[in-house]
């Protein structure tokens, strides 16, 4: 086993992270889980903090959205 980078999409929605995205990506604010034996849908931002709290995804993009892509601090 061996630990490499890999390019990735970090989303952040109001200022606050929201979800993390890579390879052939489809950005979501939820994610799968299992809690107290059940499959539920979690917020992705509070599960990366290590925290299982449910949540229905939220629609992300609007006609004011905002993307931008910034590598190693820089934006491009």
């Amino acid at each position: 086993m061996s630990i490499r980078e890999v390019g990735g999409i970090l989303a952040v929605l109001n200022g606050e992270q929201a979800g993390l995205g890579f390879n052939d990506i489809v950005f979501g604010d939820t994610i799968l889980t299992t809690l107290k034996g059940k499959v539920v849908q979690v917020s992705a931002a509070q599960f990366m903090k290590g925290n299982k709290i449910p949540a229905f995804p939220a629609r992300a993009g609007t006609i004011g959205s905002n993307v931008r892509i910034e590598r190693k601090g820089k934006l491009n």
